[in-house]
């Protein structure tokens, strides 16, 4: 090229920012920590503690989406590349009392020219150990620019 060489690091995002955003169903706290944004997908660095009684187990890939403020989803990204998708998450974990996992779910996005200001994160199914039904949890207002209020 003539202006030189360009190096484009697919594992490496170009953006990401620390975020604290968190909510709790069924004595599952699920914190968002961090978004980071690559030139296809966005990534979510999320932790997942069990303050309940029972075993959970976490299936985040049959109904979780990732959803920008205007209300655009974002599916994850289901592949058995190690590097893009979580294993841990990808085959299911199952989360003992008084334990937590932190993971990453990755989410398929066209080309972002300024990434969105804010998210909401909806992971299903988790299912606890004797309960009669599956739930979810929903993560409001994942601040994704520390700009955004």
């Amino acid at each position: 090229e003539p202006e030189g060489w360009r190096v484009k690091d697919p594992g490496h995002p170009w953006r990401a920012f620390a975020t604290h955003a968190s909510a709790q169903a069924n004595g599952i706290d699920l914190t968002v920590k961090k978004m980071s944004f690559f030139a296809r997908r966005i990534e979510a660095g999320l932790t997942f503690a069990n303050t309940g009684a029972n075993f959970v187990t976490v299936l985040p890939y049959g109904k979780s989406v990732l959803r920008d403020a205007a209300g655009h989803p974002y599916r994850l990204i289901e592949t058995r590349d190690w590097s893009l998708t979580d294993k841990v998450l990808f085959e299911g974990l199952r989360l003992p009392p008084n334990a937590r996992y932190t993971g990453t779910l990755a989410f398929a996005c066209e080309p972002l020219a300024t990434p969105p200001r804010s998210f909401a994160l909806t992971v299903a199914p988790l299912l606890a150990d004797g309960a009669d039904a599956p739930f979810e949890i929903r993560v409001e207002a994942i601040a994704a620019d520390p700009t955004a209020r």
